[in-house]
């Protein structure tokens, strides 16, 4: 009788984690993951197989294009993907996440060795503080738009073009609007 119930109870358990897993399994919670990563775009990558999202950043689409105070358009977003990948090289890089966004991203700040990934792209302008969500990087943003590095030094251009669709206006800088001007992200 024992035996059966042991058999019931573990059957009973293996199930009931398998339903959650099949309803839940796509939707990551907390982690802390470590590995070499694939840079997707300035602040999301793939890690041990989950898609992360750099938390508390906001980096400009690979295909979109930034106006420097020359009014000579350039693309920032590639920019910004390329300095990534060029930072972590073939370095591991340490996640730490804690709920997913509404495209089941993991949320998180990134660290290669003590440098926090996250940050960096905001203090030297591959990205903004993305103040919706965090005021973490405001200091860092704060840092790149007075020594007006990258995106901080100019404005952010549409959907890959110079022409219509812009948030520049004449004299308009990134550095003087408190919201982030950059389209495709959470």
């Amino acid at each position: 009788m024992i035996a059966f119930l042991h058999v019931w109870l573990v059957r009973g358990l293996v199930g009931s984690f398998l339903a959650v897993l099949l309803i839940y399994g796509d939707v990551v919670e907390a982690a802390d993951l470590t590995g070499r990563p694939l840079v997707l775009d300035a602040d999301t990558v793939i890690l041990s197989g989950e898609r992360i999202r750099l938390k508390g950043s906001d980096a400009p689409e690979t295909t979109q294009r930034c106006l420097a105070p020359e009014q000579q358009s350039y693309p920032c977003g590639q920019l910004a993907t390329n300095a990534v990948i060029d930072k972590i090289g073939v370095s591991s890089l340490t996640c730490i996440g804690d709920k997913p966004d509404r495209y089941k991203r993991l949320l998180a700040t990134c660290y290669l060795d003590d440098l926090d990934v996250n940050g960096w792209l905001v203090q030297y302008g591959y990205a903004l503080a993305y103040r919706k969500y965090s005021i973490q990087y405001v200091a860092e943003e704060e840092e790149a738009k007075t020594l007006k590095r990258g995106i901080c030094q100019g404005c952010l251009l549409y959907r890959g073009s110079d022409e219509g669709g812009s948030s520049c206006q004449p004299g308009d800088k990134t550095g003087q609007r408190s919201t982030p001007q950059i389209y495709g992200n959470i």
